[in-house]
C-alpha cells in the first residue's frame, strides 16, 4: 500500500507492506472456520495438484451484497480456467437459528452460481433442500461431488456468469 503525502508543498511517499513489521492488536483468527472446511481445502489441493481439470480454490474472497448493510461471504470460490466463478457455502453442524439466518442470506443473494453444501445431520426441510438444490454430505464433503455440481452449474447457467 502506498500513499502520497503533501506537507508544505513537499511530497512524501508512505509505503506499507508485509515486511513493515507492524503487528495487529486483533487476535489472529484461524484460516478456516471448521475442520470440515480445512479438510475440504486440503482434499481439493491434493485432488487438483496433479490434475488438469482447471479449477482453483480461494478462501472467502467474495463479498456479495444481500440487503441493506448486509453481505454474504461464501466459504470458498472455485474458478475455472476461463475465470468463471462458482461459490461454495458449507453448512455443517450449527443451531437452527444459524441455519435459518444462513438460508435467508442465500435466498437474498439469489445466485445461480452457488453450491450450498449441507450436512445430512441438519434439520433442513425437503422444500428448502429443493429450493436451494442442496448438495448433501455425511461426514466429509466430497471434492469430486462439488466439482461435478460446479460443472453442472456452468452448463445450466452459462449466460449468468461474469468473470472478475
Amino acid at each position: 500500500m502506498e500513499s502520497v503525502i503533501v506537507k508544505r508543498g513537499e511530497r512524501f511517499i508512505y509505503s506499507l507492506d508485509d515486511r513493515s513489521g507492524l503487528v495487529s492488536h486483533f487476535r489472529r483468527f484461524p484460516l478456516f472456520d471448521s475442520k470440515l472446511e480445512s479438510n475440504f481445502s486440503t482434499d481439493f489441493e491434493k485432488t487438483f495438484r496433479q490434475s488438469s481439470h482447471g479449477w482453483s480454490l480461494s478462501r472467502a474472497d467474495a463479498v456479495i451484497p444481500v440487503g441493506r448493510n448486509e453481505v454474504m461471504i461464501p466459504d470458498f470460490t472455485l474458478r475455472n480456467q476461463t475465470g468463471l466463478e462458482i461459490y461454495l457455502e458449507i453448512v455443517g453442524f450449527w443451531t437452527p437459528e444459524y441455519l435459518n439466518k444462513k438460508l435467508a442470506k442465500v435466498r437474498a443473494a439469489n445466485l445461480g452460481n452457488l453450491i450450498l453444501a449441507v450436512s445430512k445431520q441438519l434439520a433442513l426441510s425437503q422444500s428448502e433442500a429443493e429450493e436451494f438444490n442442496v448438495l448433501w454430505f455425511a461426514r466429509k464433503l466430497s471434492v469430486s461431488e462439488v466439482i461435478e455440481r460446479a460443472n453442472l452449474l456452468l452448463i445450466t447457467n452459462q449466460d449468468k456468469f461474469n468473470p472478475r
